[in-house]
Order: C-alpha cells, then sequence, then structure tokens
C-alpha cells in the first residue's frame, strides 16, 4: 500500500472521494493490527506452532518494517519521474 500511497494517491489529498490516500491508510493500518492480533484458531500459523513467536508490538513492527522496506525495493527499482506537463 506504501507504493499506491506514493505513486497514486499522496498527490490528490486525504479523502478517497477526490483518489486520495484515505482508504490506503486504513488498509495499511488494518494489515498491521491484524499482525499483532496474532493467528487464529484455525490458521496455518498455529498448525505449524508458529502462533507464539513474538510479541504483539514485535509482529506490528515487522509487518511495517517489511513493507516499507519491500515497497522501498519496488519504487527503488521502477519509478521513474512523471512526464512534466506541458
Amino acid at each position: 500500500m506504501t507504493v499506491a500511497y506514493r505513486t497514486v494517491h499522496q498527490p490528490n489529498g486525504y479523502f478517497i472521494t477526490g483518489e486520495g490516500w484515505e482508504y490506503v491508510g486504513v488498509l495499511s493500518a488494518a494489515a498491521v493490527a491484524l499482525s499483532a492480533m496474532g493467528s487464529g484458531r484455525f490458521s496455518v500459523d498455529r498448525a505449524l506452532g508458529l502462533d507464539d513467536i513474538g510479541t504483539p508490538a514485535t509482529r506490528a513492527l515487522v509487518t511495517a518494517g517489511l513493507g516499507i522496506v519491500g515497497a522501498l525495493a519496488q519504487l527503488a527499482a521502477f519509478w521513474t519521474k512523471p512526464a512534466p506537463d506541458n
């Protein structure tokens, strides 16, 4: 969602009605919150015994960090400046 924010929604302001970044921010916050909550009763993590790794804060920080690092890598690899308007 960081790439979507940076490439499409940032210049348009906050509100989604104007193609803003409001919804992108909600999805990002929800992903971090879900990772902090941990796995559910019927999850693959629990089946593999990986459901109790780290604290909620650690899981949230790892999720946010990996998302940001992945987005920065993608932007570095593929970002091109838009052509100036004439």
